[in-house]
């Protein structure tokens, strides 16, 4: 069987490092607020967005890249050494490694933390037979990709759901986990993105099937195997970003995840400007409703729907 590899004997870390008007919010220094997992358990959906609004003014981690979480566990301890992917979905390469780019925005949160406001595109996924809610994860991502798009399959990315499916898999030599995953992108129609993400193993704006497996290899103890090679879509490699929506249900316990990733394909030094200065989650939506740059500024109103300060 097809595979990729990842070598446990050293953990895989990533380095750190018109418009549309946000409602301001105070430029006091917010204390940094910690949920529990406790206090989770006790929230319910619902929640007023005025509870939620001081987790805007969370402090990011570290100082270069932007990460942020809303739940208790940090985004830097969230990355699964093992797999050498953080507990969420994202795109890459299958191949060794599974080269990601560098994912240089990070927010983590949960639909019992924050009521965050969906395209309906999304949240129609998000409902069992009987008009259920799901409960979900919910993850922003920007990714930079350009370094990767030279690679014989740079346009043709894995969407890779094992960090987030196998949280804390340490699999003995020859012990396979298999499952089969609902899963699909999605984009909105009116958006810039709209015909630049092409169907492949994937569909867009369908779920479907796809096989998520993790194994350790035997022949070579402490050496941990993702696979299959699936769950691709295409891109068209003609814009300098892209949004895309991905929703995936888990197989066996009713809950799902649902992130809105950012693909870099070309360089954006006033994104990472941003990026690199704001210190909290407020701070950068502002930042981005200001920028000068076309097809970033086109992607922010719904980023601030979703964290509903869209004036």
């Amino acid at each position: 069987m097809d595979h990729a590899s990842k070598d446990v004997s050293v953990s895989k870390t990533q380095k750190s490092k018109k418009k549309s008007k946000a409602k301001q919010v105070s430029k006091q220094e917010p204390a940094d607020p910690v949920l529990l997992d406790a206090e989770i358990d006790t929230l319910v959906a619902g929640l007023s967005l005025s509870d939620c609004m001081v987790l805007l003014d969370k402090k990011k981690e570290g100082s270069a890249n932007f990460y942020v979480s809303f739940v208790s566990e940090p985004i830097s301890d969230s990355l699964n050494p093992i797999l050498g992917f953080y507990k969420m979905p994202t795109f890459a390469y299958y191949g060794n490694d599974y080269p990601q780019g560098e994912q240089k925005v990070i927010v983590r949160g949960h639909s019992s933390v924050f009521p965050f406001q969906l395209p309906q595109l999304i949240s129609q996924q998000l409902v069992d037979s009987h008009n259920i809610p799901y409960p979900y994860d919910f993850f922003w991502v920007v990714s930079d990709i350009v370094s990767l798009l030279p690679r014989k399959t740079g346009l043709t990315p894995n969407l890779v759901h094992h960090g987030w499916r196998f949280p804390d898999v340490q699999p003995e030599p020859g012990e396979r986990k298999n499952v089969r995953m609902l899963m699909g992108v999605f984009v909105s129609e009116n958006s810039l993105s709209s015909g630049h993400v092409i169907s492949k193993q994937l569909r867009v704006n369908e779920l479907i099937y796809q096989n998520v497996h993790v194994h350790g290899k035997t022949s070579q103890p402490g050496l941990m195997c993702c696979s299959p090679n699936a769950s691709k879509i295409a891109l068209s490699g003609q814009t300098p970003m892209l949004a895309v929506w991905t929703v995936s249900l888990h197989d066996t316990v009713p809950k799902a995840v649902v992130s809105l990733q950012w693909l870099i394909l070309e360089p954006i030094p006033e994104l990472d400007e941003s990026i690199q200065k704001a210190e909290c989650l407020s701070a950068l939506l502002s930042s981005l409703s200001n920028l000068e740059h076309a097809f970033v500024l086109a992607h922010v109103p719904e980023l601030l729907q979703v964290f509903g300060v869209l004036a």
